[in-house]
């Protein structure tokens, strides 16, 4: 027989019931007032409220200033009333963020509300010496920290609040810190330089572990793998190549371009796929380095490139300001997007597939929905020309 009690009936004795506000977490507003057996449990509190449950991250209960937990029974909470102090508190799930990155800001914005929640200045933390415009950017996957490269083989690391927590320096003979990458768990990061070294560096300590050299042209474009095994650079010799991380080394080295690497990105553990000037994307195994896919359509050199392994799609970016969606195992256009008045510099996908941004060099950023191919949202970053933007979505 299970031992699973059914959710408790409100009361129509109110003298036997217990009586509990439950209030939104960041606001206090009051969502409900429910009234329960004396022996229903905090999830089954939960359970009560008029909110669906994809709205809602988690139930913390508060009482007399203690915590409780979901088994806990609110018939050990006596003299619970209508009280601020003694409210059960819901924390809402946390609103889907595009991240809108230039040269100098960083925005936060909003798209389902269509409002800018936050702003900060990369330079507004730095001293004089640093005070110079970003090459290029880039978000951890759960978008708490910053990387962004500069002159002089300078990489900074920053909190979400523009705060720099960590300074990256090679060599000046390095040249500009072109292409920056984060990895997925967030400890470690690569950098792509000028004169075609590529480092990976702990974000922890600001350590260099690794030095990779080299293409015979700047590394226009870095990402590590999924585990931090490998390493992928692409560059303006036409050329990308596969790294061991560990050692160093390179594996192999993926020929086939016609045109700048602008993109190197891995659709999980065992694939790589590059974007290029020729107008092409290439899907490649990491195991042999052979090309298994080539995707043409796009009458544009490619600047911008999103991979989402999870719904198996590739969104891609271009000069022309057109952006096109990809079947990763298939190399077939499923969506074409048109809206963008100039070069589409960056994109991002959801994980789940369901929603895109692209951002140009007009500083303008639209975000679409990918099931329906509508622009839901435009949002612009007066005077400055777009380097990233990212996509954070709910668990």
């Amino acid at each position: 027989m299970s031992s699973k009690r059914k959710a408790a009936a409100p009361l129509d004795d109110s003298t036997s019931s217990i009586t509990v506000c439950v209030r939104w977490a960041l606001s206090g507003e009051v969502l409900s007032v429910v009234s329960l057996w004396p022996g229903s449990s905090v999830a089954e509190l939960l359970a009560s409220l008029p909110v669906e449950r994809h709205e809602v991250k988690q139930l913390r209960g508060v009482f007399k200033g203690r915590s409780l937990d979901g088994t806990e029974l609110l018939a050990t909470l006596e003299g619970i009333d209508v009280d601020p102090e003694d409210s059960f508190f819901v924390v809402r799930r946390p609103p889907r963020l595009a991240i809108l990155s230039s040269e100098n800001n960083t925005v936060f914005w909003d798209p389902e509300a269509n409002r800018r929640a936050k702003s900060f200045s990369f330079s507004a933390h730095e001293d004089s010496d640093a005070r110079c415009a970003a090459h290029c950017v880039t978000f951890s996957e759960d978008a708490s920290i910053v990387l962004a490269g500069y002159p002089q083989g300078v990489a900074r690391l920053y909190t979400e609040h523009g705060i720099c927590k960590k300074t990256f320096t090679a060599t000046a003979r390095c040249g500009s810190v072109l292409a920056v990458a984060i990895s997925k768990c967030g400890s470690f990061c690569i950098t792509g330089s000028e004169n075609g070294t590529a480092r990976v560096w702990s974000t922890e300590s600001g350590v260099c572990l690794r030095s990779m050299c080299r293409h015979s042209a700047p590394v226009q474009s870095a990402s590590l793998s999924p585990d931090v095994k490998l390493a992928v650079t692409g560059g303006c010799d036409e050329l990308a190549r596969l790294w061991c991380v560990k050692t160093g080394q390179c594996l192999h080295t993926l020929r086939g371009h016609a045109g700048v690497v602008t993109c190197a990105s891995f659709a999980g553990a065992d694939r790589v796929v590059t974007a290029s000037f020729d107008g092409s994307v290439k899907v490649w195994s990491c195991a042999s380095g052979d090309c298994e896919i080539t995707i043409l359509g796009h009458s544009a050199p490619v600047l911008a490139m999103a991979v989402c392994p999870r719904a198996d799609l590739i969104f891609t970016g271009c000069f022309d300001g057109m952006c096109k969606v990809w079947g990763l195992s298939t190399g077939l256009c499923s969506l074409t997007l048109e809206g963008h008045g100039d070069a589409v510099r960056s994109v991002a996908i959801s994980q789940d597939g369901q929603y895109s941004l692209s951002g140009d060099a007009s500083g303008c950023c639209k975000y679409w929905s990918l099931r329906s191919g509508s622009c839901k949202q435009t949002h612009f970053l007066r005077g400055d020309r777009i380097l990233n933007v990212t996509l954070r979505c709910p668990d």
